[in-house]
């Protein structure tokens, strides 16, 4: 089943794809940029989610993983591998707050970052949002 989605992430630009065994949407645009969205994974976590980061590397723009329980782990690969992100939604986690701060720091085309239902946001983390 990973085959195919490796096939397609890699494949020519403009593609779409699912993965057969979960609801993981993936798509890699014309301009060869990737968006992952893990939307509909009620089941995944940051050990299923990481690979996929760590395959689409400086192309991932967008990365949606509402309500999965990822960790430091996976969000500090996305700050320190994917520079161009733009979309991130990570509501429902429990990131630290120096976590949020750094990852707001560092990603200088995060443009949509979604943190709903996050329990460490707080008026220094909005500060860090506001001023970036």
């Amino acid at each position: 089943a990973r085959g195919g989605f490796w096939r397609n992430l890699a494949g020519a630009g403009g593609r779409q794809a699912r993965t057969r065994d979960t609801n993981v949407r993936i798509q890699r645009r014309e301009d060869d940029t990737i968006r992952l969205d893990f939307s509909g994974c009620r089941t995944a976590n940051d050990a299923f989610i990481k690979p996929y980061v760590e395959k689409a590397g400086d192309k991932l723009v967008s990365l949606l993983c509402p309500g999965i329980p990822i960790t430091r782990t996976t969000v500090k690969y996305v700050y320190r591998n994917c520079p161009n992100i733009e979309t991130l939604d990570v509501s429902h986690c429990t990131l630290s707050r120096d976590v949020m701060i750094k990852l707001v720091e560092r990603c200088k085309f995060l443009r949509h970052l979604t943190l709903g239902y996050c329990k460490n946001v707080d008026d220094q983390v909005l500060k860090h949002i506001a001023g970036a």
